[in-house]
């Protein structure tokens, strides 16, 4: 029996009040008994945990907005890796709801959403779990996570983030991170936190979702991207709380809420902020396309042989394409159009077949797909009907055309258990769909994405998930971008892009995003016939209509 004070005493690991009237006559000695628990690594005795259970009753107004239990429960939030379990050992005996009643509204809630496996109160203490994991994490994917945490100075503000974050549930707002900003607000008010941390934890809050949807339905390579994300953010500091956030919000949702391919892509736009957020001049400076210096450097890296051809792909490819490209995929890029057109000057049994390469990159959980080909009508949903076949899940889609009517397209894909591709009879399949899709102009796909849904293991009820098609004209001054939710099925996309293509509508770049049987898409589209946005009200209403037959007319199983 160790005494602490004349309130407490340790026996066995477990800590006990030292008699029963304690809290009636110090109340702030219940907030005090959890910041004791935290810095002696104890338990609450049951006798303790009873006894606070008892006494809720005293924790009023008055209490809430008291310096003394407010300046301990802001130290419990400031130890960074060990404020989860204190969290949840509040919440057994509803302290925690009691003190913070944000939070309390989420007990027991359950989330009506396809990823959340959790109540809503327990993935909020999953969330800080999580965060709390990285403070002695060796785990080597999360090594760059904990160099942030442990170069942040001011834990607490993060930590009340993440229990406030999902609070805006409990009234049924949509979006809920609005709702929950203003319960963030009103929490930091009685908190008395400095103004610099208010705004900080309102940011963090109302924004908690951006940075996760920003890199997966935004061009994180287009610089108008970056700017825009990092005037919300700010400055670094909130950027790096922020990346914390999202880490912690999307493993404590579900393992499917956090990809190997979704992590890349939130790490690119989180470097791609930290220059802007650095030296925005330097940052426009460096996004502009310097094509000369690229050019002597991809020239350097190829025999003299290609001058050629690399005076012409520097002449007739897209500004964008630069942008999303280095030098030695440029490079591979060149040898791949060589090869397509070296077959087609041969005139072989197959002339229109196009040039394929595969990439395994086992670091991020898929592969990426090549093609070089003429551009021609339905191309990109000849591609995706091709991966449908095997079944294969696309993650991403990037069309580059030449002005010399050749085309470059790149597809990153994974099996339907988010794995590389490469078994070589997936990619036989593929490359021989894509080659007999593209000498026969009458080729059928519906049989055939109908055999493999028939074959496929991964067969099921679809979840229940709305679908939505928006068309905004707003977000991009080049493209109009139409974003799409629905339950995901084998064939899909082909479905989406055979309408789009017969609306004219070319897609020039998409981000492609499966989770967990839901495909939720952006694709930045112009008008075929004249390569600007797509602004007629009408035209923008068919559109639309046509994409809502074609999503629901479709099959139901699970894997595009």
């Amino acid at each position: 029996k160790t005494p602490i004070g004349d309130s407490f005493f340790v026996r066995n690991k477990q800590l006990y009040p030292a008699r029963r009237d304690l809290f009636r006559t110090e109340p702030e000695q219940m907030m005090r008994a959890f910041q004791l628990a935290q810095e002696r690594g104890v338990d609450l005795s049951p006798e303790l945990a009873d006894l606070v259970s008892r006494s809720l009753g005293l924790v009023t107004r008055t209490y809430q907005y008291a310096r003394g239990p407010r300046e301990i429960f802001k130290a419990i939030l400031s130890q960074k890796g060990r404020v989860g379990r204190i969290l949840r050992m509040m919440h057994r005996v509803d302290f925690l709801g009691r003190y913070i009643p944000e939070f309390g509204q989420l007990t027991c809630l359950v989330q009506h959403e396809f990823l959340h496996r959790y109540t809503a109160d327990e993935h909020t203490l999953v969330c800080i779990d999580k965060l709390d994991a990285l403070a002695e994490t060796n785990d080597p994917k999360l090594i760059a996570y904990r160099k942030i945490f442990e170069q942040l100075e001011d834990p607490l503000v993060l930590y009340l983030a993440l229990l406030l974050h999902d609070s805006g549930k409990a009234v049924g707002a949509r979006p809920h991170s609005e709702a929950s900003a203003l319960f963030a607000q009103r929490v930091a008010a009685r908190l008395q936190l400095s103004s610099e941390q208010r705004k900080s934890l309102i940011l963090l809050v109302d924004h908690h979702l951006t940075l996760s949807k920003t890199a997966q339905q935004r061009n994180v390579d287009d610089p108008a991207t970056v700017t825009e994300f990092g005037r919300i953010v700010k400055h670094q500091r909130n950027l790096n709380k922020l990346m914390l956030l999202t880490l912690a919000d999307g493993q404590g949702t579900s393992p499917e809420a956090w990809s190997d391919w979704k992590e890349s892509l939130v790490w690119e736009l989180f470097h791609e902020t930290s220059r802007y957020l650095a030296d925005q001049k330097s940052y426009y400076d460096q996004t502009k396309i310097e094509r000369e210096s690229l050019q002597s450097a991809v020239s350097e890296s190829l025999s003299p042989d290609y001058a050629e051809e690399i005076e012409a792909h520097f002449e007739f490819m897209p500004d964008h394409y630069f942008r999303a490209t280095d030098v030695p995929e440029i490079v591979e890029h060149l040898k791949l159009f060589r090869s397509f057109l070296e077959n087609v000057s041969h005139s072989g049994e197959s002339p229109l077949a196009a040039a394929t390469k595969w990439k395994i990159v086992p670091e991020q959980g898929h592969s990426v797909v090549t093609f070089c080909t003429w551009e021609r009508e339905r191309l990109l949903a000849k591609i995706a009907g091709s991966f449908s076949v095997v079944p294969l899940n696309i993650l991403s889609a990037d069309v580059f055309p030449r002005g010399d009517n050749v085309v470059l397209s790149i597809f990153r894909v994974c099996d339907t258990n988010a794995r590389p591709v490469t078994h070589p009879r997936d990619l036989q399949l593929v490359e021989e769909t894509l080659r007999r899709a593209l000498e026969d102009e009458s080729l059928d796909f519906l049989p055939l994405i109908e055999k493999a849904r028939r074959q496929s293991r991964r067969l099921g009820p679809a979840i229940e998930f709305p679908t939505r098609i928006a068309i905004d004209n707003k977000t991009h001054p080049s493209y109009t971008l139409i974003e799409i939710q629905a339950p995901d099925r084998l064939g899909l996309l082909y479905d989406v892009l055979s309408s789009l293509d017969r609306e004219n509508v070319l897609i020039p770049l998409s981000r492609i995003n499966t989770q967990a049987g839901a495909a939720i898409d952006t694709l930045y589209v112009v008008d075929g016939a004249n390569h600007a946005k797509i602004s007629d009200s009408q035209r923008v209403r068919v559109i639309q209509q046509h994409l809502r037959t074609a999503i629901l007319s479709g099959g139901g199983a699970k894997s595009r």
